[in-house]
Parts: C-alpha cells; structure tokens; sequence
C-alpha cells in the first residue's frame, strides 16, 4: 500500500507549478508617527503583553517585531508574500549544517550592540548560549523534555534535569560563531532558532531577573522601553527608537513609526469602538469571523481588516479501517459531496458553546495541511473543487461509482455495509449536514452524541467517522503533522488516545489488536520522515507532496475549513502586514505604516482609560 502512495503521488506533484513566493516590491513608505495598541486582557494585560519573559510560553508578539532579534527570522509577512521562508538576522548568513544534519554552525553579524544602557555591550555568541541555558533552566519541565525550541538541542536535557553544567550541545568557539550540536538530524531546526526564546541577553543582566526579566529586557530590535527598567505597575508601556539599531544590518524590520503606545483597553466592544473612532489603531486580539465579513461588506471601511489564513485547520476524519471508508473511492465521494462551507459557521459556534472563545473567520480549505507549511506553493491547488465549498453531488456520485461498495454503478453505495451507521457529533446541526453529504452517495447515517464507547480518539470504539469540532494546529516545522498522520509504536497512548483518528499508517498488528478486519491501511510515514530530515527551501517542497498524497490518495479526512486571521484597523493606518511566522498569525508592527498626516505623537486616550 506504501508503494501505491508513493508512485500515485510523483504524478501529482508534476502538475504543482505555482513557485515560492518572494517579497512584493514596494516604494519607500512614509517614516513617523505614534502607533497606539489597545490591550483587551483586564488589569494585567499591558503586564502580559508589553513585558513578555522569552523564557515562558508566549507568543512574543512585540519581542518578535521590536525588541528581540534572533538567529534567523521569518519576513514578517503572510504565506502567499513569502512569509514562512527563513531569513538570517542577527546572523550573517544561513546556517552552516553537516553532512550528517547533527551540527549547524551560525556566524553572527559583527558590531551589532544592544540599546541603551547597554549601549557599549555587543553581541556575541555566548549570549545566545546564556539566553537557551536561561530558558531550559526556567521551563517548568525542564526535568522532562525541554520546551520546543531546544528539545532537539544535545544535552539541554540533562542540563534541565540537573544532571549536568551547562548544555553540551551549545558552544562558541569564538565571540563571532555559535555551534549547536543536535540529538538527531532535524532539518526543521530553523524554526525553532527563529523563537524569541533564541534571542541573546547580555551577561550584565542574565541573573537576578528570573521574575522579571520583562521590563528590564534590552532590546537588539529598532525599538526600546523608553524608561529602562520599565515600569510594570505603570499602565501603559511606550516603546522609542532604539537608537544602536541599523537598519542596513536588519533586513525584516522597517521601523517606520517613532513611537509605539501600549495601553488598557475596555471589553472587546469598547475597543473595537476605539480603533472605530481612531482613538486606538489596533488591538493585541483578532475580531471575529462575523466582524471580519461585516467590515468586509461595508464600503465606506474599505481596508480595514486585514486577515490572512493561519496554521489552523478543522477536518472530518474518516477511520480508514472500517468499511465503506476502507475504498479511496468512498473517501474521495464524501470530499465532493460534503457541504464544506455549510459546515463552518456551525462549527464555529460550536466551538464557542463548547469554551473555545470567540472564533476567528474562516475560509473553505481545499487540501489537507495550511499553506504556511509549504510556503504558499499550493495556494492554488484544489483537488475537489465545488460551487463555493457546497459539494458537488454529481462528481461525488461519479467517484462512488467506481467503489466496490457501489455493485450497480449508479453513484450510490448498495452494500450492506452502507447501512446503520452511527454518526458521533458535538452538535445535531453539524451532524445534520454531514448525514446529508453521506445520504447523497447512499450511506445512511444516525446522528448521535459523542461518548466513551464510539470516540473515535480510541481506535478499538471501530467509529467510521465522527463530527467533533476537529481543528488542527502547528507550528511552521510540520512535525507536529506526525501526530494525525503519522504510525508506527507511538501512534496510540493507551491512555489518552490518539490524534491519527483516521489511523493512517497503523500496522496489521495494531489493526488486529483492536479489532478490526481490514488488514492494511496506507501509510506515508516514509515521507514524513524525509520531510523532516530536510533542510532549507526543499522543506517546503516535501511537505507538499505530502500534502498531496494525504489530500488526493490516501484521503484520510474531508478538510473544512482554515482559520483566518483578521484584525481591525483605524483609518491611520495605511499599510499592515501579519506576520506568518507567529502561530495564527499577529500583526508585525515593525512594519506599520501610518496616513501621510497622520504621522504625529499623540497621547493614547482610549474609552476605557488606564488604572
């Protein structure tokens, strides 16, 4: 079955045409102005957002475009404007890496220095070492595996534990050059370099801020805190030009505002009223998927949400070891018949009825991972396209017809196996449309609610397909993808399941063992593992044949929807770019662009105040 993947798939990939994106051209913008931000989280959330500790989870939105340079960066732009390809910054080039992919090499940028007071303090390569022994010291379990920039890094393990001094794999044979030995070679290393969690602190400060490294972080971005240390108990966090930063030295940040003003904002709906009026530009949140389509219709807000789709995918699993779902032609009917674009707004709520939030917008996805992971080369690529994601029910009965399922070739399962089927879902509505996209080839369906005994988290439940709010995200290396497709000893956890609940590439054995009569299933795990032991643009190329392979012959789920994010902006604003290289995207705010005439200081007065 591995053979059959595999040799399906190199003629799919012949037809995929569509070349990396690269960066879009652009005249010199307008320099100035204050940017002002609203903050949404209550009385702490200027704390949160404005003095984030590199050393803790967190997005790092304002380290990532103001204040923390790292290794390398991601441009801080969407997928489709080369935003998911790696670039160096405070490094002088890419990476250097063995033939054997264990040891990559990273020479640094010579004569770069941190911002005030350290104005005298350059950046070398042992910064980088203290900043990652900081980290892995901090992490809450360090004792365990370290947090995922460094899990890969020889020695950060026992380094966490205790077990040893510093972290083996880190060394700097000179000021200018730092050497990471890895545990086993991982060509998606990259991404993590590129974490905020990688950024360099200087020796003065590395120790006695364990709790509040935050405000008295130094910057090696184009911006500051304009007092030094910050004030965390202030209210509003003000962030000035950094003045030993170089533009020439920086090739991602444009740091075309003066001034960045951070500062509370009221509920979500008096902010959204502030950036409304132009007394805020932008918030630390995105708006809705509703707000994003009534912006989007209104024509006198023309460009005033921004979105683009992130690393978050919602899909219908099918368990490929219970019949009819075993037939490829059954698995590729239910793509075609299915009413994608019906089903997202009621996932969507679901979600939100179930403790998942306000939901972003999203779009009808037409192939199985999010086009960030391949750096846009299938943003085009569709392989079971429908009216507006409705389904097409005349191509689905085309497909079914040549199952062996469907003895009369008439487009609609006639096998007793297509009868009684129990449909799991979290809500009757969701159920509803699925039952009819499966009715329209001939497999009835009784839509029931999800319990122990027919999850489909727990392969021996032998559940065909199950209407959960099934979403999916990761981050830009894809190895997080091995868990919902890859096999092998770690497929299942006897304890909490699994995520492959399509159970792409289990092995007769484990088929077997919990009870099933189909004896194979497809498996790419051979391509995965390629994937992940490449380096550099080829990533990308890998990861989408793999995408094609799942999407158009193993055919494991039917893909829903892709989360989009958007964010409202005042009318000040004339250029916005969100960062792909942040998980679901943020706006990168080095790149902000204000209004020719409306690039004047201002003070931050939003609706709510501050405390």
């Amino acid at each position: 079955m591995r053979t059959a993947v595999l040799v399906a798939v190199a003629t799919i990939v012949l037809a995929c045409t569509a070349a990396t994106p690269g960066p879009s051209p652009s005249p010199t913008p307008v320099s100035g102005g204050t940017l002002r931000i609203g903050t949404t989280g209550g009385t702490d959330a200027v704390r949160v957002f404005a003095y984030a500790d590199p050393a803790f989870p967190t997005i790092g939105a304002l380290l990532k475009c103001c204040l923390a340079r790292t290794l390398l960066t991601y441009p801080g732009r969407p997928t489709d404007d080369g935003g998911t390809i790696l670039q160096p910054d405070l490094a002088a080039g890419p990476p250097i890496v063995s033939r054997d992919g264990l040891t990559w090499t990273f020479h640094l940028q010579r004569g770069l220095r941190y911002a005030p007071p350290f104005e005298d303090t350059e950046v070398v390569a042992a910064d980088f070492i203290r900043a990652a022994e900081r980290t892995v010291r901090l992490s809450p379990d360090s004792a365990g595996t370290p947090d995922a920039p460094f899990w890969a890094v020889s020695g950060a393990a026992e380094f966490g534990a205790g077990e040893a001094p510093t972290i083996s794999g880190l060394g700097s044979p000179d000021p200018y050059t730092l050497v990471v030995r890895l545990t086993h070679p991982w060509g998606g290393f990259g991404t993590p370099v590129a974490d905020v969690a990688w950024a360099p602190i200087p020796e003065a400060v590395a120790t006695g801020h364990d709790d509040d490294l935050g405000w008295h972080w130094v910057s090696t971005g184009p911006y500051m805190f304009e007092r030094y240390p910050a004030d965390p108990d202030a209210g509003t966090a003000t962030l000035v030009r950094n003045p030993s930063w170089d533009r020439a030295s920086d090739l991602r940040r444009g740091a075309w505002v003066d001034r960045i003003e951070i500062v509370r904002a009221g509920s979500l709906e008096e902010a959204i009223g502030d950036v409304e009026r132009g007394d805020l530009d932008l918030l630390d949140t995105f708006v809705t998927g509703e707000l994003v389509e009534r912006y989007r219709g209104d024509p006198a807000l023309p460009g005033r949400v921004v979105s683009t789709l992130s690393e978050y995918i919602f899909y219908l699993p099918m368990n490929l070891a219970v019949p009819p779902f075993d037939d490829v032609a059954v698995r590729r009917a239910l793509n075609f018949a299915l009413d994608r674009a019906g089903l997202r707004d009621p996932v969507r709520r679901g979600r939100e009825a179930t403790g998942g939030g306000p939901q972003r917008g999203g779009v009808v996805a037409t192939h199985v991972f999010a086009d960030s992971l391949t750096a846009g080369l299938l943003l085009t690529y569709d392989p079971f396209p429908s009216p507006g994601g409705r389904g097409d029910p005349a191509r689905a009965q085309d497909e079914m017809s040549r199952s062996r399922y469907d003895h009369d070739h008439d487009g609609r399962c006639d096998d007793p196996v297509c009868r009684g089927f129990v449909l799991p879902a979290f809500d009757p509505a969701v159920g509803a449309i699925i039952r009819d996209g499966l009715a329209s080839i001939g497999i009835e369906a009784e839509v029931v609610g999800i319990d122990e005994g027919n999850d489909m988290a727990f392969p021996e439940n032998r559940t065909a397909l199950q209407a959960n709010a099934f979403g999916w995200g990761y981050a830009l290396t894809g190895t997080e993808l091995g868990f919902i497709v890859h096999g092998g000893p770690s497929l299942v956890d006897p304890t909490f399941g699994t995520l492959n609940l399509s159970l792409v590439g289990a092995s007769p054995e484990q088929l077997q063992g919990w009870g099933y009569a189909v004896t194979a299933v497809p498996s790419v795990d051979d391509m995965i593992d390629a994937c992940d032991a490449t380096i550099g643009h080829l990533r990308a190329r890998r990861w989408a044949r793999v995408d094609q392979a799942v999407t158009e012959v193993v055919v494991p789920w039917v893909p829903i929807f892709t989360v989009e994010s958007g964010y409202l902006t005042s009318s000040r604003v004339a250029t916005l770019s969100l960062d792909q290289g942040i998980f679901g995207s943020f706006p990168a705010l080095d790149q902000v662009v204000l209004e020719q005439g409306a690039a004047v200081d201002s003070t931050v007065t939003p609706s709510a105040g501050t405390p």
